[in-house]
C-alpha cells in the first residue's frame, strides 16, 4: 500500500487511479454495511430466542408477549400502556 501511494505521488496521482480508489472504497463500504447488518440480525435473533426461553421458564410470565415483535403497532402501544399501568 505504501508503495502504491509513493508511486501515485511520483506520477502525480493519475485520475484513473483516484477513480479506481474511490470505487474500491465505496465497494468495501457497501460490503461492510451488509456484513454488519447480517451480524446484527443474527445477534438479535439469538437474543430473542434466549428471552423467549426465559419467559417459558418463568411460571408467572405472560406468554402472549412471546410474539410481540411480530405484532402490529396498535398491539405494541396497547402492551406498552398496560405495562406502564402495572
Amino acid at each position: 500500500m505504501i508503495c502504491l501511494v509513493a508511486a501515485g505521488a511520483a506520477l502525480g496521482f493519475p485520475s484513473g487511479w483516484v477513480a479506481a480508489f474511490e470505487v474500491s472504497v465505496s465497494t468495501v463500504t457497501l460490503v461492510m454495511v451488509f456484513a454488519i447488518q447480517h451480524t446484527q440480525g443474527r445477534e438479535q435473533a439469538a437474543t430473542q430466542r434466549k428471552l423467549d426461553e426465559l419467559m417459558l421458564a418463568l411460571p408467572g410470565a405472560d406468554d402472549s408477549l412471546m410474539t410481540l415483535e411480530e405484532a402490529s403497532r396498535e398491539v405494541m402501544l396497547d402492551v406498552e400502556e398496560e405495562q406502564r399501568d402495572v
